[in-house]
């Protein structure tokens, strides 16, 4: 009998496990805020171009 040993090659991404958490200042939520409720850009529009989810602009997202 022969036993082989399977090795594995993990991408960088998978290996690191989470993503680090985005930060976003007080001014740029409410910049993403005020857009959202404009209506001049489609709200999935804006969560994607600033790689949000839809919960991120629930009514806690911004406080004041």
């Amino acid at each position: 009998m022969s036993v082989t040993k399977e090795t594995r090659v993990l991408s960088p991404s998978f290996s690191e496990g989470k993503k680090k958490r985005r930060f976003l200042s007080a001014e740029k939520k409410y910049q993403i805020f005020l857009e959202s409720q404009s209506g001049k850009t489609p709200t999935g529009e804006i969560l994607r171009r600033e790689g949000l989810y839809s919960t991120d602009l629930a009514p806690g997202f911004v406080t004041m």
